[in-house]
């Protein structure tokens, strides 16, 4: 088993799904090349579960065809990453649902769905006032009612004037420490000083 399979499944195994893309690029860094070994699936929906499709596509075009040919997992994590790409958000969740995935990817297939989820939230809250529950479900992948439980879970209601709609809040997004006002007119005058 090669290093890159044995750091993806550890990762795979404690469930920090995040972590498994960065300790694949690591290790072929260290390594310089993929071996016929490598956990191909794992490192591609590492990426997804990040929400980062430029290097899924980059990892795709490293991936040896042969290596295509005999995952047809790998061949459905990469339909999912070209959906996710175009924003088919329907398509990303029939295919991730419909899929028998392994045992042993399950949990990791979970959590790009939660994932997903949260990201598509983000930008909902971001580009709606209001929406129809009906688009939400889509943009979800939920059921019309799963999907009003999910919102109101963020804060969001339904629209008192149309019971078909609901009220969409802004989600609030961690844009780490922020430099208070006096410290920074304090390095501003420091800085000032400096320059005379």
């Amino acid at each position: 088993m090669s290093a890159a399979h044995s750091a993806a499944l550890a990762a795979l195994n404690t469930g920090n799904f995040e972590m498994i893309s960065a300790a694949c690029d690591e290790i072929e860094l260290e390594v310089g090349f993929m071996d016929s070994d490598w956990p191909y699936l794992l490192h591609l929906l590492g990426y997804l579960v990040k929400s980062d499709l430029v290097a899924a596509r980059f990892l795709w075009k490293r991936i040896p065809d042969s290596a295509k040919q005999v995952n047809p997992e790998l061949t459905v994590a990469w339909e999912v990453t070209k959906r996710m790409w175009n924003g088919e958000y329907e398509g990303i969740y029939s295919l991730l649902q419909a899929e028998k995935w392994s045992s042993d990817i399950k949990p990791m297939i979970n959590a790009l769905l939660e994932s997903n989820r949260k990201h598509v939230l983000q930008l909902l809250s971001k580009a709606y006032t209001t929406i129809s529950v009906a688009e939400a479900a889509v943009f979800l992948g939920l059921s019309q009612q799963e999907a009003v439980q999910v919102t109101a879970g963020v804060g969001w209601s339904v629209d008192p004037t149309n019971p078909e709609c609901l009220v969409v809040r802004p989600l609030s997004e961690d844009k780490g420490e922020s430099i208070p006002e006096q410290n920074l007119h304090q390095l501003t005058e420091y800085v000032v000083h400096l320059e005379a």
